[in-house]
């Protein structure tokens, strides 16, 4: 980890990080934002078919090649699969950061300056990723219907196939689990604070400590952060109040981390300057021998 107090205006920037991080997260929600487009036109290819055929209430009386799409639509995998592709994103998000995080800390060292452009463009971009998410889990679950020409939000008919023992028809709306990206979004945010936080404990207590001691401390502080609303999973609102106390916590070791690091600076450009001064009598003093 790197002792020196400079810091590159780059890393610095709350637009770099920001764009940095956009060309990771906002690239991949789109594509996940085009394919829920498509499977919600595909929606409406279903709901012309349980338009056209409304007579049945049980799927004896449709015809096999309306059957294979019924069947497709109302499987779990294709319902969850937009979820699924938006959790794979949020993932490359969370690896891309992770490491970006760490590699700054390695080479950059303890920046307040550093830590708050890199907070504020994982907030915004993960805020605007998590929006778009949302939107497209909204429209991959088919949360528009079709309806003799008109685009409607309504509840989408269901037919009894595949082993179920009623024969009816049946309604669902379809739903947004709003609390659950909002979750993974705070979630993301607190997995950012936590390792700036756990780098710079181990950057601040390898000064007085032990290595071991220092990063089982600064991993221990990670993973109490993490871990709380991950094993509670409590209130949105909870988990919220938990990551701005990380970030204060966060922002109050930074601080100490920087501060330390500039008077350690400072001694030793203190020392080098003593010795030079030294240095300099020394050669003044054999010169007057001679």
């Amino acid at each position: 980890m790197s002792n020196s107090n400079y810091v590159d205006p780059d890393q610095a920037s709350i637009g770099k990080q920001m764009k940095k991080y956009a060309i990771c997260a906002l690239i991949a929600a789109f594509i996940t934002l085009i394919l829920s487009a498509i499977a919600q036109f595909l929606w409406f290819k279903y709901d012309g078919i349980i338009s056209e055929e409304w007579l049945y209430i049980s799927a004896d009386g449709y015809k096999d090649e309306h059957l294979s799409w019924i069947r497709l639509f109302q499987s779990t995998l294709f319902q969850k699969s937009i979820l699924i592709l938006s959790l794979v994103s949020l993932a490359i998000f969370v690896i891309y950061m992770v490491y970006d995080v760490i590699r700054t800390i390695r080479e950059e060292g303890a920046s307040v300056s550093v830590f708050i452009a890199k907070t504020v463009a994982v907030t915004v971009i993960g805020g605007i990723a998590t929006a778009i998410h949302c939107l497209a889990d909204f429209l991959g679950i088919g949360g528009f219907t079709y309806d003799d020409g008109i685009y409607l939000l309504e509840e989408r008919s269901f037919l009894p196939i595949g082993g179920y023992e009623y024969q009816e028809v049946w309604s669902v709306f379809p739903k947004l689990n709003v609390g659950l990206y909002v979750f993974l979004f705070l979630m993301v945010v607190i997995l950012c604070l936590s390792i700036y936080l756990a780098g710079s404990l181990i950057s601040l207590l390898s000064q007085h400590t032990t290595l071991v001691a220092s990063v089982t401390a600064g991993v221990a502080a990670a993973v109490i952060a993490v871990g709380l609303p991950l094993l509670t999973r409590p209130s949105n609102i909870i988990v919220g109040v938990i990551a701005v106390v990380v970030f204060v916590l966060t922002l109050l070791v930074q601080i100490i981390a920087e501060r330390m690091e500039q008077k350690k600076a400072e001694m030793m450009q203190r020392s080098s300057s003593y010795s030079s001064s030294n240095n300099y009598d020394d050669n003044d003093d054999d010169g007057s021998e001679f």
